[in-house]
C-alpha cells in the first residue's frame, strides 16, 4: 500500500498546475473553508477544548458532575456561536458591498431563517409521529428529537441575527 495520497479521478492534482493557478486556488480554498461546515468539523472540537482549557481551567469548587454539565452546556453554546459565525461569514461572502448591503444581508438571513424553521417543523412533526424508542433498537425518536432541538437553536440564532441586522 502506498503512503502517498492520490487525487480522486475527478480531481486535478494542483501540483501539476502553474504556480500562479495553484496559489489562486489555494487562497480561494482557504477563504471558502471558513464557510464550509465539513471543512471546519475536524477542528471544531479542538477549538472548543482549547477554549475550555483557557477559560474554564478548573471546576471552581463545583462537583465533577456539576462541572461536566457546565462544560456540556458551554459546548452547546459554543457551537451555536460557531454556527452563527459561519452564517455571518457566508452572508458577508454572498452580499458583497454597497449602499444596500444591510437590505441584502437581512434578506439573506431571513431566507436562511425561513429554511431552518421549515426543517424544524418537519423534524417536530416527525418526532411527534414516532413511537418511543425501545431498548436494543436504534434510538430514532431520540435522534430526531435532538436534531429538532439543534435546528430550533440554529433557526433562533439566525432569526436573532436578522433582527440585529435590521436594528443596526
Amino acid at each position: 500500500m502506498s503512503s502517498k495520497a492520490s487525487a480522486r479521478p475527478e480531481q486535478i492534482n494542483l501540483a501539476s498546475l502553474p504556480r500562479d493557478e495553484l496559489f489562486t486556488r489555494a487562497r480561494a480554498a482557504g477563504r471558502e473553508s471558513l464557510g464550509d461546515a465539513e471543512a471546519l468539523q475536524p477542528f471544531a472540537d479542538q477549538m472548543f477544548l482549547n477554549w475550555v482549557n483557557v477559560h474554564m481551567p478548573s471546576s471552581a469548587g463545583q462537583t465533577e458532575d456539576e462541572f461536566g454539565k457546565l462544560v456540556d452546556a458551554a459546548h452547546d453554546e459554543f457551537f451555536v456561536g460557531l454556527n452563527e459565525g459561519v452564517v455571518t461569514y457566508l452572508c458577508a461572502q454572498k452580499v458583497g458591498s454597497g449602499p444596500d448591503v444591510i437590505e441584502q444581508f437581512d434578506a439573506l438571513l431571513s431566507d436562511e431563517s425561513m429554511k431552518a424553521w421549515r426543517i424544524f417543523n418537519v423534524l417536530a412533526f416527525m418526532a411527534a409521529g414516532l413511537d418511543d424508542d425501545r431498548a436494543g433498537e436504534l434510538p430514532v425518536r431520540c435522534a430526531v428529537t435532538e436534531l429538532r432541538d439543534d435546528v430550533e437553536k440554529l433557526a433562533s440564532s439566525i432569526m436573532n441575527l436578522a433582527w440585529k441586522v435590521r436594528r443596526g
